[in-house]
């Protein structure tokens, strides 16, 4: 009956998660957005801003998947788990940063969409299970 502080921690990355996330698809099938003439980030504000934004937003989850263990919720073995979990993560984002072809530019923005897929459930059963 009541919105504790590991509620509020899930739905912040929750929310945070999905504009990355979303940001990749809107990569990867830029050009059936296109087609369609449905205007998505990268059609607006082009390639290198969205991987900017993804970087940036990735490393913000990050920082937000620290929120229950900051909060006293889940223990040093939960901050560890998402500390490694973040890293791989973040690396995937940066990744993403050296690709200038059109092609590879798509093949990982296609890794990180399933990469942030793996990401939060991963992050999610780290929080089930690592309980302060």
């Amino acid at each position: 009956g009541e919105l504790g502080s590991v509620a509020i921690s899930m739905f912040a990355i929750m929310f945070i998660w999905q504009v990355p996330h979303f940001l990749s698809i809107s990569l990867y099938h830029q050009k059936d957005y296109t087609n369609a003439s449905i205007l998505v980030y990268p059609n607006i504000y082009g390639v290198n801003v969205t991987k900017n934004l993804i970087v940036i937003l990735t490393g913000i989850l990050v920082v937000s998947s620290f929120l229950p263990f900051w909060l006293g919720k889940n223990s040093v073995d939960y901050r560890n788990a998402s500390l490694v979990l973040g890293i791989l993560f973040m690396g995937v984002a940066l990744a993403g940063l050296t690709k200038k072809n059109d092609e590879l530019m798509r093949i990982w923005a296609k890794k990180y969409f399933w990469g942030s897929i793996v990401y939060l459930p991963l992050l999610f059963i780290f929080l089930l299970f690592f309980t302060a």
